[in-house]
């Protein structure tokens, strides 16, 4: 199980196993394990609660955390977490400090470990990693209106954008290049397009 992987390979999903990896979620003392042990619910990316779709708070170690019913729906839910720090416009380095501030984390080691693991300097917006575009290189963002960015939040905040209205205003085309097949697939059937 400590071996398992997720996802289709996309840059999302190489940014949500280096997450996993980092977070060491599927050994037996992590939080995920824990959580799976005693409430039957998954979280791979170790995520506080912020009200994410499909999930429920769970009172542990002394913090809410987000639980899922399934490891699919806890794997969608990081990759929907990681989409909405893309849309906020932060390069690897900014998105990293705040999932996972110093106060709890060795930060550089996980910015160096995101880093190494997508290939893509700690200075790339996080949106260009998932695109799977070039590093450095020119490219139009994934996310629709992302003009204007919001760096106005506490760094020990949970970013958790309505990411419904952020995947479900997507072109499914669009949605598929940028998030990966695999996740595009996951993510499909928790977000359902508006009538």
């Amino acid at each position: 199980m400590a071996n398992e992987t997720f996802g289709g390979g996309s840059g999302i999903d190489t940014v949500a196993q280096a997450v996993i990896q980092m977070e060491g979620s599927m050994l037996p003392n992590s939080v995920n394990m824990a959580m799976v042990r005693q409430f039957g619910l998954w979280n791979v990316g170790h995520l506080i609660w912020a009200n994410q779709i499909g999930a429920q708070k769970v009172w542990m170690k002394d913090r809410n955390w987000a639980g899922w019913p399934s490891q699919p729906e806890a794997y969608a839910g990081l990759v929907r977490d990681l989409a909405a720090k893309a849309r906020q416009g932060y390069t690897i380095e900014q998105a990293f400090k705040i999932y996972a501030p110093p106060s709890e984390n060795d930060t550089g080691a996980y910015i160096a470990h995101i880093s190494s693991a997508t290939g893509y300097p700690p200075s790339t917006p996080l949106s260009s990693v998932i695109a799977g575009s070039p590093a450095g290189g020119t490219v139009s963002p994934p996310f629709p209106g992302n003009t204007d960015v919001d760096t106005s939040l506490p760094a020990d905040e949970s970013i958790v954008a309505d990411e419904a209205s952020i995947l479900g205003d997507m072109d499914p085309t669009l949605l598929t290049i940028a998030l990966g097949l695999g996740a595009a697939l996951a993510l499909s059937t928790l977000v359902r397009p508006r009538s």
